[in-house]
């Protein structure tokens, strides 16, 4: 699947927040800090992805006042 520059930058800004934090504090060990990691990059991925949908899908409505049918759709930029 394609992923955006916008949501692997997202991905990448979560995962070295979460690898900063101070593992002692938040995990027990180095392998639990890593997953925690990913897991955030993965989420925040996942949360800029549906955002940039949402934002296009709500052009896409602007353009076509609302209209989904075919014809609409295809004469659409």
């Amino acid at each position: 699947m394609p992923r955006s520059a916008e949501a692997e930058a997202e991905a990448e800004a979560a995962y070295d927040t979460e690898k900063g934090r101070r593992q002692d504090r938040w995990y027990p060990d180095r392998p639990l800090a890593r997953v925690a990691a990913e897991q955030a990059a993965e989420d925040a991925r996942e949360r800029t992805a549906q955002h940039m949908l949402a934002t296009q899908l709500q052009q896409l409505r602007a353009l076509t006042d609302g209209r989904t049918d075919a014809a609409t759709l295809a004469a659409a930029p």
